[in-house]
């Protein structure tokens, strides 16, 4: 165990030490955020614990509390208390439990009380209380009265068994207890043997959540299902959360609840009424806002972080919660190893252009003799040949042409093809003898096709696990002609981030460089009529008449061009919605278009020209609808409105005529993005200006010289989480180390790694 920091009284001497305890829990008790200060530490000279023996196996060779106390649960028979306020973090004092409640699980602090539990032993719960000098023991079985002992803290060592008085009806939901949180709530009573105000503690057990609250009384929340509460704290605005799963390596839901005033049924799976919830699995279907998406494994949850530990689907997910107004109008940022989305508001459709990886655009050929010279290497089936020339040929009934390939399931891919002649309506990469399966989202019956002047066809799909990995199946309906069909992986940095997963097409190729000098995010330029980005179809991306919003980050110089930043056309007259620089209107070469089109051809557009935007520096722009107006913000403020149409009708942007998504270009090919992009984001949702303040001043960061942006190491399994909120750093362990983030920045990063637990308060940092 590794611990880090400074001391408190002094700030004097660094702490870099290491115990050798292997604990299962570790909690840093500063006694400086006690009710009192921690005054109590100069009150207890008369207790029996002040006054044993010092230099013994059980106690240190200081007689006052010290002003931090590490405290480590090994998951036996003891905790061990360590001296915070020397760099040697000598021990203070152990504490043991009772012979056969030797299996202490988690530790909490606070006014001069540690409560210590046991899991898997007759629901037992220790309660040290120095002031008073009692060492209390609870068996706080459900349905069992409670049976409690009580002894001096220095005949702690002595007790063998324990007796005592028993209180009626109080109990604990479950006897095995994961985890343990204690809060000071505003006008808690004062306890009469100690001056101070009454905690309130709430215990996760493996059949729910039970409060003890400040008068004494437990109260209940009662899960069918989903109730082994794995994780419990409460937040700094008196919010209960909590993890809670199917079973110990299941995650569920995440749950912030206002602390009971009664026993809360809720229900089968935590959704009932007095619940506000962050997050559920989804898998069962229903729809969240803000969406976590379906990662299994979410272990470590704190308030405004959640560590995911699956290998294939780990990283860091950050919240800032909206609560309790209305949790869907928070907002998240998934940071991994590779990429950071910045903050994603609400009912976030897509994230994009997020990834720290400058390598190729696509991964190796695929396909062999993919100019068909060499007939041999295709198995033709019903339709198909090859011609004179060396090009595949379908008519007639709907086939396939084959070969051996090799894919990976999950992974996205990108064919190409010169069309000669004939449709690219009904021709695609599909799975054998699943030609009616939509991929990746419903778009059409086999892949997303595009074809780019009659005479290119792009296809995208992802490739389905466990289907026809080793199989290349080109299908045809109708009459065509084809030459020239390369196919290759999609690299990840096209990838959505968001929980929806459908990344953007690359038609041709994209520069991509650091947004500054030794900076981890990656910025995309080289822009051009044939090198773009661009999404088909998707009706997530219909805003309608409703609140949503587009965010970027975007670097240009002035030009006589317009760039088009984004723009969903389906051509014709139909509903369109765009964002342009506009450097070619009425002589004012620096504004933005914030424009929108209904089915009958209604047009509002807003103009913006109070904002330097073309001075070659980094700028966020965020534009929305937010269900009344249409604004434009950027560099975290409102701008101001040129034209005369700030109060025209929100006009209804549907889905007719099946509009793309293009990024980086104008539908028509035209009026590209001269310079570079970043984090680019669609949401059906607005967020409020504060919001977007707090968007733009945490990711300027992210585009400074040196900004460091991901985890560090290549592993995105998130083993601990622990804020120090008087820093207000995060600290993220992995097996690569501990990444200490301010915001969404990595400030700082150990490199030996963290497999259980870390504690943190005031710079001190306690690891596993």
């Amino acid at each position: 165990m590794a611990i880090f920091g400074t001391l408190k009284e002094n700030d004097l001497s660094a702490i870099s030490a290491s115990i050798s305890d292997t604990a299962v829990d570790v909690f840093v008790y500063d006694t400086t955020k006690d009710s009192d200060g921690g005054a109590w530490r100069k009150r207890t000279q008369n207790t029996s614990w002040y006054n044993e023996t010092l230099n013994t196996a059980t106690r240190g060779s200081r007689k006052e509390f010290p002003v931090v106390a590490v405290i480590v649960a090994k998951g036996d028979d003891t905790i061990t208390i360590y001296d915070g306020d020397d760099p040697d973090l000598p021990m203070w004092m152990v504490m043991p439990v009772l012979t056969g409640w030797d299996s202490t699980t988690r530790v909490s602090a606070l006014n001069g009380i540690i409560v210590m539990t046991n899991h898997g032993y007759n629901g037992t719960m220790f309660h040290i209380k120095f002031i008073e000098d009692s060492y209390n023991l609870y068996d706080c079985r459900p349905g069992v009265s409670l049976n409690s002992y009580t002894s001096r803290i220095s005949d702690r060592a002595t007790v063998a068994s324990y007796s005592g008085t028993q209180i009626s009806n109080i109990g604990l939901i479950d006897a095995d207890i994961n985890d343990v949180a204690m809060t000071v709530l505003p006008n808690a009573p004062i306890d009469s043997a100690t001056g101070l105000p009454i905690p309130t503690i709430a215990v996760g057990t493996e059949g729910g959540v039970s409060v003890i609250k400040d008068d004494g009384i437990v109260v209940d929340v009662i899960h069918t299902v989903f109730k082994n509460i794995t994780q419990i704290f409460f937040t700094e605005d008196n919010l209960l959360a909590y993890l809670a799963a199917g079973t110990i390596n299941q995650t569920y839901g995440f749950h912030y609840i206002k602390i009971p005033s009664g026993d809360l049924d809720n229900g089968t799976d935590g959704r009932e009424e007095g619940t506000h919830d962050v997050r559920f699995y989804n898998g069962d279907g229903r729809n969240y806002i803000p969406s976590l998406g379906s990662r299994a494994y979410g272990h470590n949850f704190i308030d405004g972080a959640i560590g995911y530990n699956d290998a294939s689907s780990g990283g860091l997910m950050l919240l800032e919660k909206n609560a309790p107004i209305n949790y869907a109008n928070s907002s998240i940022a998934f940071v991994n190893t590779d990429y950071n989305t910045g903050w994603m508001h609400g009912d976030i459709k897509g994230a994009f252009l997020s990834d720290t990886d400058t390598g190729e655009d696509f991964g190796p050929e695929i396909v062999t003799g993919g100019d068909f010279s060499n007939a041999s290497q295709w198995t033709l089936g019903t339709g198909w040949s090859i011609n004179g020339s060396g090009q595949a040929v379908h008519t007639g009934s709907a086939g396939y042409i084959e070969q051996a390939g090799t894919f990976t399931g999950g992974r996205y891919y990108q064919m190409t093809a010169d069309l000669i002649s004939g449709s690219a309506g009904n021709f695609g990469m599909t799975n054998r003898n699943e030609p009616n399966v939509a991929q990746p989202h419903n778009q059409s019956t086999f892949v997303d096709v595009y074809c780019v002047g009659g005479t290119k066809i792009y296809a995208m799909w992802q490739q389905r696990s466990g289907v026809n990995l080793n199989t290349i199946n080109l299908y045809a309906n109708n009459t065509l002609t084809v030459d020239n069909v390369s196919i290759k992986e999609i690299s990840k940095f096209y990838y959505d981030r968001s929980v929806n997963d459908v990344p953007l097409a690359l038609f041709g190729s994209l520069t991509k460089t650091p947004v500054a000098t030794g900076a981890d995010l990656v910025a995309y330029s080289g822009f051009s009529g044939s090198n773009y980005l661009q999404q088909s179809y998707n009706a997530d991306l219909a805003p309608g008449t409703g609140a949503y919003s587009v965010s970027c980050w975007f670097k240009t110089g002035t030009s006589s061009n317009d760039q088009y930043i984004f723009d969903r056309n389906g051509g014709g007259a139909g509903s369109r919605n765009l964002l342009l620089i506009m450097n070619t209107s009425a002589g004012n070469a620096n504004r933005f278009q914030w424009w929108h089109r209904d089915a009958s051809g209604n047009v509002t557009e807003i103009q913006i020209s109070d904002k330097t935007i073309t001075d070659n520096n980094w700028h966020q722009v965020v534009a929305l609808n937010d269900g009344t107006h249409y604004r434009v913000y950027v560099d975290g403020e409102v701008s101001s409105i040129t034209n005369n149409t700030a109060t025209a009708p929100i006009r209804n942007v549907v889905s007719d005529n099946n509009p793309p998504m293009f990024v980086g270009i104008r539908h028509n090919n035209v009026s590209p993005m001269l310079g570079s992009m970043a984090l680019f984001r669609y949401s059906l949702s607005a967020p409020t200006a504060e919001q977007i303040k707090k968007m733009y001043d945490d990711e300027k960061v992210l585009f400074q010289e040196n900004a460091k942006a991901i985890l560090y190491g290549s592993s995105d399994a998130v083993t601990a989480l622990a804020y120090d909120d008087t820093t207000e750093f995060l600290h993220v362990g992995t097996s690569a180390g501990r990444s200490e983030f301010q915001g969404l920045r990595r400030i700082n990063n150990t490199t030996t790694a963290v497999t259980t637990a870390i504690s943190a308060q005031d710079s001190l940092i306690i690891e596993q």
